[in-house]
């Protein structure tokens, strides 16, 4: 069956968002170990993640540049969509489905960046659902969202420009009367050169909560304060015909071939 697009608007009832934290918590001058660390969740010493690491970056001297070519990887080569895990993936598992929204987005990254030696470390939001709006109705106001930070030339620098890959991007915006939606925020960047921060999807002013930093998607949703999207037995049955509309969605619009002049 084929999928139809339609335009997105702009919202009659804008939602009024109050950020719980007025500026982000960077109080981790130097990188402690805990930022290079496997997890569970973040395996990779994986075999396929520490081969596909010493492909992406062995033309590479530096950190900036490293991080760069790993975070264009994730972008272009995993596809931005939803597999019935939903977040519940390891970084191999990420790498080997090809496919992930935000959250194991980020968890690819960041093993990708430990592994490589680069501290990086997953900081989870509340960010409005609107940036879904038209791919999948995740049934809450907000939605539990990961960036990454990572430690180079002794700072944190921030991104999830590796969420969706140029080409879902323009279309996306192309249809998009309104801030956020299609998995984008139309001002956003898919382009990170690892001197500065750089967002696909998260900006403060759509943020309800900062949670802090977790160690891994597994820990945030075992110890995190009421997060928005945990998933329960009935999120889990519903999960597989949800998630295959969504990438439904996803592929029909990137097929539209619009883009953004």
């Amino acid at each position: 069956m084929r999928q139809t697009i339609a335009r997105l608007q702009s919202s009659k009832h804008k939602i009024k968002i109050r950020n719980t934290r007025a500026h982000m918590d960077m109080n981790d001058a130097h990188p402690s170990q805990r930022y290079l660390a496997e997890t569970e969740y973040l395996n990779y010493s994986h075999p396929a993640l520490q081969t596909l690491i010493r492909r992406v970056t062995e033309d590479f001297g530096n950190d900036v540049d490293r991080a760069v070519a790993l975070h264009d990887f994730v972008r272009d080569q995993v596809e931005f969509g939803f597999t019935p895990a939903f977040y519940d993936v390891t970084a191999s598992d990420v790498l080997l489905s090809r496919q992930g929204f935000c959250n194991p987005k980020a968890t690819l990254l960041t093993a990708l960046l430990r592994g490589a030696r680069i501290p990086a470390r997953q900081r989870f939001f509340g960010l409005s659902s609107e940036v879904l709006a038209g791919v999948i109705d995740p049934g809450s106001r907000f939605v539990d969202h990961a960036i990454v930070e990572v430690w180079l030339d002794d700072r944190w620098v921030r991104t999830d420009s590796y969420n969706v890959d140029a080409e879902l991007f323009d279309a996306g915006a192309s249809y998009l009367d309104r801030t956020l939606g299609f998995g984008i925020r139309r001002d956003g960047s898919t382009r990170w050169d690892g001197n500065g921060d750089s967002f696909s999807q998260y900006h403060p002013d759509y943020v309800v909560r900062d949670f802090g930093v977790y160690d891994d998607v597994g820990k945030f949703y075992r110890d995190a304060p009421k997060p928005y999207n945990r998933q329960n037995w009935l999120s889990r049955l519903c999960a597989k015909p949800t998630t295959s509309k969504a990438n439904g969605r996803i592929r029909a619009l990137k097929l539209s071939g619009q883009s953004v002049a």
